[in-house]
């Protein structure tokens, strides 16, 4: 069978180098096509934690207490809709997309013209992006009457807020962080009095954490992400453990640039802090495999922030 000639305008096959990650795909994308930063947005906040457990609901209630920001809480976990958004990213290189799939707007595509492939500006996909998220959280934090928004996850990482940073410029940025030992603890603990609830998914529905094998390298990963991509966003990392000692609240307003009232930390609204009798059912120490794991997975960098082993005390979020 004779074989078709290519299109004028198909690549050829070849393969994009691997690994390629969400800030390849970004860099790839501003270098290539130069899209015009997109406007300010009522500077978003975003706060990460390093896992479950880590102090997160208590940072996001300080941040909401000023009443000006309303802060969204995980927001549709299981769909992970900013790792999803921002990882449709990750295919631009070098050679993708092909310069001539991207439409001009004053010489648009005709019926007498090849058209199987041609694309939007990739500045509109980036104004795509943002249009989700204000539709999304802004607009429905505006209609409930407050100023600005954010939302806190404990399943993203350093290159996700490198990926808002690019679609809201005016955003800031809070990376939490806690001893690994004491916060898988407490999320093994919380498990085991609330035997009606199944194990979290980091992604949903295939990595299910339910052991300190799984959760060590999620707390290593997203920690180091932190370290290594705070610097570019302008984000801010802080120790829970700073936070239970009443230090670095002024840290966090001024990440944030909202005021903060401290004395909302005096009464104690649901989780686990109304369930305290029921802790006594759960096992209040780590087994020894469970330590071995957590050294394994995470004793590096925990060392390096010095986290060496369970603190006495630590058990709650």
């Amino acid at each position: 069978m004779p074989q078709l000639p290519p299109s004028p305008t198909s690549p050829c096959i070849e393969m994009i180098p691997e690994p390629r990650t969400i800030p390849d795909g970004l860099a790839s994308l501003v270098d290539r096509f130069e899209p015009p930063p997109l406007p300010p947005g009522n500077a978003p906040v975003f706060l990460f934690a390093s896992a479950w457990r880590s102090g997160s609901t208590l940072v996001q209630r300080l941040l909401v207490s000023g009443g000006e920001l309303l802060m969204w809480g995980e927001p549709y976990d299981h769909s992970t809709l900013v790792r999803r958004m921002a990882e449709s990213l990750i295919p631009f290189s070098d050679k993708w997309p092909p310069v001539n799939y991207i439409v001009d707007p004053e010489d648009p595509p005709t019926a007498e013209r090849w058209i199987a492939n041609a694309y939007p500006s990739p500045a509109d996909l980036l104004a795509a992006h943002r249009a989700f998220f204000d539709r999304l959280f802004s607009e429905p934090a505006a209609a409930a009457g407050f100023s600005r928004w954010g939302f806190k996850g404990v399943r993203l990482g350093g290159e996700h807020a490198l990926y808002l940073k690019r679609i809201s410029p005016d955003a800031r940025f809070i990376f939490l962080h806690r001893n690994p030992y004491d916060a898988f603890l407490s999320y093994r603990m919380l498990h085991e009095i609330r035997t009606h609830s199944y194990w979290w998914y980091h992604r949903w529905p295939d990595e299910q954490v339910a052991t300190a094998e799984h959760f060590g390298p999620i707390w290593s990963r997203l920690t180091e992400s932190f370290i290594r991509w705070a610097p570019e966003v302008g984000g801010t990392v802080v120790a829970y453990e700073d936070l239970t000692r009443g230090s670095k609240f002024s840290a966090i307003a001024d990440a944030a640039d909202v005021p903060i009232d401290e004395s909302i930390l005096e009464s104690k609204v649901g989780g686990t802090r109304q369930q305290r009798g029921e802790w006594d059912r759960a096992s209040h120490e780590l087994t020894a495999t469970e330590m071995a794991s957590l050294r394994e997975t995470a004793g590096r960098l925990g060392r390096a922030l010095g986290y060496v082993g369970p603190s006495t005390g630590g058990i709650g979020s």
